[in-house]
């Protein structure tokens, strides 16, 4: 029923262990306001949410998780959906120690292309909903460019700015600047986005959150991808043109090293 009606909201989470070998959700809370903000925004009931904490916490001790992993909270319609909103709805937490994606383990660049991304409403506003049927032309879009030998792609929005990758905010670093999309051009908020902002200007970067067209994005001296799947990505090259800062990403690895100290702290 949830799948066929589309109502599923979910949050994907990060867990790293902490220096006393403990395993710590990460930002949990921040992701929790925004599993509340999707289920009501899908007529869900959104009670089961305050079980989540120590919903997560069961699974990763029942599965003896000891190692970086993720973790996959979702909140979907439980029964019928002909009864007035809010539906009942159920909690679902699972656990994958899937570690950290190449880009993370190994350094490696990705390799990306922009591709045009038909969506619903032109900057119309910014929707809180995270659950699956927003996800579904993205999907489409890696795909595609998967099947072309790219790694992932820069999605634009009707008006030719980038929204950020399939599945990932996106920023760019332009004469020492820091600069992202605006949500209104993103379309969903993204946790790791608020907390690269927040956390720049703590070590002396300014922070712009600005429309980038795909020209500024080709001109730029870094650029990476960061959200909860990825983490942080840097780009090594677009439509096979290498950036001109890489290898040497030094803003990248500066927020990459600081979310793992803020993770692992105890």
């Amino acid at each position: 029923m949830a799948v066929r009606y589309g109502l599923l909201a979910f949050e994907g989470v990060r867990a790293y262990r902490g220096h006393d070998a403990s395993m710590r959700p990460w930002l949990l809370a921040e992701h929790l306001v925004r599993l509340r903000e999707s289920c009501s925004a899908l007529g869900l009931e959104a009670k089961c949410c305050d079980d989540v904490p120590d919903a997560v916490n069961e699974v990763l001790d029942a599965n003896g998780v000891t190692r970086d992993c993720y973790v996959l909270v979702t909140v979907s319609a439980a029964g019928q959906v002909d009864t007035p909103r809010p539906y009942r709805s159920m909690l679902t937490v699972a656990v994958a120690s899937t570690g950290h994606r190449k880009w993370m383990a190994s350094g490696e660049g990705m390799s990306i292309a922009i591709r045009h991304i038909a969506r619903p409403g032109e900057r119309t506003g910014v929707t809180p909903v995270h659950e699956l049927s927003i996800y579904a032309r993205r999907r489409l879009a890696l795909t595609e460019v998967r099947a072309r030998g790219y790694d992932d792609a820069a999605l634009l929005n009707d008006h030719g700015l980038v929204m950020g990758s399939t599945s990932a905010a996106l920023f760019i670093v332009e004469n020492g600047v820091l600069i992202t999309s605006p949500t209104e051009d993103a379309g969903v908020p993204s946790i790791l986005r608020s907390w690269v902002m927040k956390t720049a200007p703590e070590f002396g970067l300014e922070v712009r959150a600005e429309a980038v067209p795909a020209d500024r994005l080709r001109a730029a001296t870094e650029v990476f991808i960061c959200g909860t799947g990825v983490e942080f990505a840097c780009v090594r090259t677009i439509d096979d043109v290498q950036l001109p800062g890489w290898p040497r990403y030094s803003t990248t690895t500066l927020l990459s090293d600081e979310m793992f100290a803020q993770a692992r702290a105890a």
